[in-house]
Order: structure tokens, then C-alpha cells, then sequence
């Protein structure tokens, strides 16, 4: 990796990275940013590269590697070209594309408060989000809900409760000779996790109207007449 150390532009051998985190020979300390997992440590760079570098996969499974832009740079670290860089390292005040894309970019960012969020595109489109009522960051997007890492402190729990949650039910009321359609269904699970008020929905409505009601008895009594 190339960085200044003491103010002068160097370069650091790959067999030192990540050697010591706890020692760091670049000013930025780039060189000593790494992940760690059980019998695997290997630098940030590395992580959502499309390629396993653990053993058990956990550098392309890990929870930032759902949350990627579809701009693309260089990482500083590693070998692989144009890469997806992770929303977590957009603007977090270290350099890790090496023309700067991640911190002097332009991003778009949607939700307020703890889901304010940077999005993958920028398009203007924001996902809906769990919102944590702890933890780093304040939320989980919906597509890695329930994925076994409990990223909420408590997300493990809700699935838990949403899984043994009761099947959906339907049931259609027929009044009014046949016009009238009351249709009632509850929906399954993640009801504590959505806070719904009402997790059944009723819905009225007639059919046919009562236009498209005399539209089918003129039809029919025409049809009729011309048999007769």
C-alpha cells in the first residue's frame, strides 16, 4: 500500500499489513484496518471483493457487504480493480478508494434522525429500513432482515417471535344477495417489528356495481328476447 509515513510519500509491504494492529507505519494508519474473524484476519479492502478470503466465507458475508454503491473505484489495498465500495466507508474519514472517490464524492443520503442513511444510487430512491432502537447504525435494511446477525441487539428475537407467529387467515362475508364482498385477512408475522395497530385488514366493496349491475340485466334480457 502506498501512504505517507512521517509526511513522505512510502510504500508498505503487503507481509505488513495487518501484521500488528496495533502498530501502524502509515500516518493514516491504513495499513492496520482490518477484519477479524475466527481463525481470519485479513485488511477492510479485502472485504465484498467477490472473492472468499476466509476459510468460512465471513470477509463476503459480512453485514456491510449488503449495502454497496453502484459507483466503483480502486480500492488502496489489495489487487482487484474497479470494486463497489460499502455506504459504511463513504465519508467516515478515511481514504479508501485510491482517487478519493469515498470521502470527496458527491452522495446521496435519505431517512433522518438514526436512519439517516447514504443511498447505493443516486436516483433519489430510499428503501424502507428497520429502524434499532440500539446499536450502530440505527438501522437494518429489510433484505438482510432476519439473516441471523443479530445487528439490532434484539433483531434475533423479533424474528424469532415473527416465525412462530400464526398463518394468514382469509374469509369473504357475502350479503346483499351476492353484491355485497366483505374480504377480512391478517397478515403473518413481524407484527411487534412493524408496530402495526391492526395486523387485519377488512375491506368492503360491491360486485358488481349497480351501473354494471343494469348493464348485465339489459344484456341478458336482450339475449332472451332474440331466443324467443
Amino acid at each position: 500500500v502506498t501512504c505517507d509515513i512521517k509526511g513522505y510519500k512510502s510504500t508498505v509491504s503487503k507481509y505488513l499489513i495487518c501484521f500488528d494492529n496495533t502498530i501502524s507505519a502509515c500516518d493514516d494508519e491504513i495499513d492496520s484496518k482490518c477484519f477479524e474473524t475466527i481463525g481470519c484476519k485479513v485488511h477492510k479492502h479485502l472485504l465484498c471483493d467477490n472473492k472468499k478470503d476466509c476459510a468460512t466465507g465471513a470477509d463476503e458475508t459480512h453485514h456491510i457487504c449488503y449495502s454497496i454503491t453502484a459507483k466503483t473505484c480502486k480500492r488502496r489495498v489489495g489487487i482487484g480493480g474497479e470494486l463497489p465500495i460499502p455506504l459504511s466507508w463513504i465519508n467516515d474519514g478515511v481514504w479508501d478508494c485510491e482517487n478519493g472517490l469515498d470521502e470527496t464524492g458527491h452522495w446521496s443520503t435519505c431517512g433522518q434522525g438514526p436512519t439517516l442513511r447514504y443511498t447505493e444510487t443516486n436516483d433519489g430512491i430510499c428503501e424502507n429500513v428497520f429502524v434499532c432502537r440500539t446499536g450502530n447504525p440505527g438501522y437494518v435494511q429489510l433484505k438482510v432482515l432476519c439473516d441471523g446477525k443479530d445487528t439490532c441487539g434484539n433483531e434475533n428475537e423479533i424474528c424469532s417471535i415473527s416465525s412462530r407467529s400464526f398463518s394468514d387467515t382469509t374469509s369473504v362475508l357475502t350479503t346483499e344477495k351476492g353484491l355485497l364482498k366483505r374480504l377480512s385477512y391478517c397478515t403473518k408475522g413481524l407484527e411487534n417489528l412493524q408496530r402495526l395497530k391492526k395486523r387485519c385488514v377488512l375491506k368492503q366493496f360491491k360486485f358488481p356495481d349497480k351501473m354494471q349491475w343494469k348493464m348485465v340485466n339489459s344484456i341478458l334480457n336482450r339475449t332472451k328476447n332474440a331466443k324467443a
